[in-house]
């Protein structure tokens, strides 16, 4: 059983979440899939073509949220 999921992108985000909408509207809460902590992301394509850096930043900080789950050292927090 895993500890935590990570979805990367709308469809596996859709799908694991069992809702409907965008990343964006997913993305930012700790949600659930089969009883597993699940986090929902931008897909690495989509934040690699993303010129403003803006999606590499939200990714990251729907990583730090996954690690402050998980009860792990947040880089940069206080």
């Amino acid at each position: 059983k895993p500890k935590f999921v990570v979805a990367l992108g709308a469809v596996a985000s859709r799908l694991l979440a069992g809702k409907k909408g965008t990343v964006a509207d997913l993305r930012g809460a700790v949600l659930s899939y089969r009883d597993v902590p699940l986090v929902c992301t931008h897909h690495p394509d989509d934040i690699e073509q993303d010129a403003s850096g803006a999606l590499k930043r939200e990714a990251w900080d729907d990583l730090k949220l996954m690690l402050g789950a998980l009860g792990r050292p947040v880089p940069g927090a206080k």
